[in-house]
């Protein structure tokens, strides 16, 4: 089983796609709604899923669920199974920020969201230092601009 955890995100085919923002059924986007990702019982079993791809959803939970939520998620991947977690890079964020390259409407954005409430902004390295001590091994860490996107196995 892969799942695809996302807000406003496109479907993936192949997925199962878990969104709390119910999609348009009529535009192919075909979600399932489910707003608690830190409790996906309904759906997995520890061990179960070959893939977690969470690229952009990382800055929605309060900073002092993450750890929790990461831990959850690296008990759900079966042996070889792939955590892809991303969110936003905080110090990257305040870097260009502070050097004139995102006006301050566009921070708001950023750090708000636009059609669902940001929770909290991360950093790539604590991410990875938090994904290792829960046993899994990061095979790619990327930041592109502000954002991050973090890969780990379950050796």
């Amino acid at each position: 089983m892969k799942l695809y955890l996302s807000i406003n995100g496109a479907p993936i085919s192949n997925y199962l796609n878990l969104s709390p923002i119910q999609g348009d059924i009529s535009l192919g986007q075909e979600w399932v709604c489910w707003s608690n990702f830190g409790d996906l019982s309904q759906f997995a079993e520890h061990g179960e899923v070959w893939e977690i791809l969470a690229d952009n959803i990382i800055d929605y939970f309060p900073l002092s669920d993450i750890a929790k939520v990461l831990e959850y998620w690296a008990k759900l991947l079966r042996h070889g199974g792939k955590l892809i977690v991303g969110g936003t890079d905080a110090g990257e964020l305040s870097r260009e920020f502070f050097l004139g390259n995102i006006p301050v409407q566009d921070l708001n954005k950023i750090v708000y969201g636009e059609n669902a409430r940001k929770s909290s902004l991360n950093y790539t390295v604590g991410i990875v230092e938090l994904l290792e001590s829960f046993g899994l091994v990061v095979d790619k860490k990327r930041i592109n601009g502000t954002k991050f996107i973090i890969e780990a196995k379950r050796p």
